[in-house]
């Protein structure tokens, strides 16, 4: 699981939007918007349509309900083929740790990527999806191949 935080219009949505995209071909990708009410019983549902399939869940807006967040981050350990990625606005350290469950998603998400909004957006996507193949290769052995960007 995969946070990427930043300022308010830092490119946070857009990054994870593009990054899921070059994925697309090995993951089911879905969106869920936290600005939108959800009830956790239906996001439960929908999750068991996709526990058999490699997915990744972008939960945008993820500050907006940081129980919500951490409530799907709970369920979703019970599912390996399931990965989120949370796009999350700044939380000051002592609002990390969830009231209702207990869980700071930041200290145990697999990365927490800080989006720099001078930052070139190519740079970004190129750094997220580099420590993502490095990360595969350290759990995994697989190095993918190594090339031109729209071959690989």
């Amino acid at each position: 699981n995969i946070i990427v935080c930043g300022a308010p219009s830092s490119g946070k949505t857009t990054l994870v939007v593009k990054l899921a995209s070059t994925l697309h071909e090995n993951f089911k990708l879905r969106y869920l918007d936290l600005k939108l009410s959800h009830s956790l019983a239906d996001i439960k549902k929908d999750l068991k349509t996709h526990i058999n399939f490699p997915t990744i869940i972008i939960v945008d807006n993820g500050h907006l309900d940081y129980s919500m967040s951490c409530n799907l981050y709970k369920i979703c350990q019970l599912y390996q083929n399931i990965n989120l990625v949370f796009a999350i606005r700044e939380i000051s350290e002592k609002d990390r740790v969830d009231n209702q469950t207990g869980i700071d998603l930041f200290s145990i998400s697999d990365k927490v990527f800080y989006v720099n909004p001078n930052q070139n957006n190519d740079e970004k996507i190129f750094s997220l999806i580099n420590r993502k193949i490095e990360d595969i290769f350290q759990r995994t052995g697989i190095r993918p191949e190594i090339g031109d960007f729209n071959k690989v």
